[in-house]
């Protein structure tokens, strides 16, 4: 990854947006292989659209100060919110697994909820 910090700065004071988030796009790619371990392009590409979006909205808003070392705000902003992602993402695994519905076959045994009260249901049981 060869990144100008002067060349970042002055592209960035000019709005010369396209090298602007080409670079913040190498950051995030470089951060998602190197220290994340993320080889799935789809996924990558999920993700590294997000933190582009979330850095434009701080330059937007006026958070972006182009005096201060550019090169490590995209850095951090971008670590920041794959780590953000991730956490979402594992939050969401260890609440529900999800399963294909074609793996379940006929025989679906699970928990039903009626007016609040817990009872099990298998494939053994009628319906109501």
């Amino acid at each position: 990854m060869n990144i100008e910090k002067s060349k970042l700065k002055k592209a960035f004071e000019q709005n010369d947006w396209n090298y602007v988030f080409d670079k913040a796009y190498e950051i995030t790619d470089y951060l998602l292989t190197s220290e994340f371990k993320i080889f799935d392009e789809e996924k990558r590409e999920v993700i590294r659209q997000e933190c582009i979006e979330n850095l434009w909205k701080k330059i937007k808003n006026g958070k972006c100060d182009p005096d201060r070392n550019l090169f490590s705000f995209f850095w951090i902003n971008a670590r920041f919110r794959i780590l953000e992602i991730l956490r979402k993402e594992n939050g969401r695994k260890r609440i529900a697994t999800f399963l294909p519905f074609e793996t379940c076959g006929d025989s679906i045994d699970g928990v039903k909820y009626i007016n609040g009260n817990q009872s099990i249901v298998t494939s053994d049981d009628e319906p109501a």
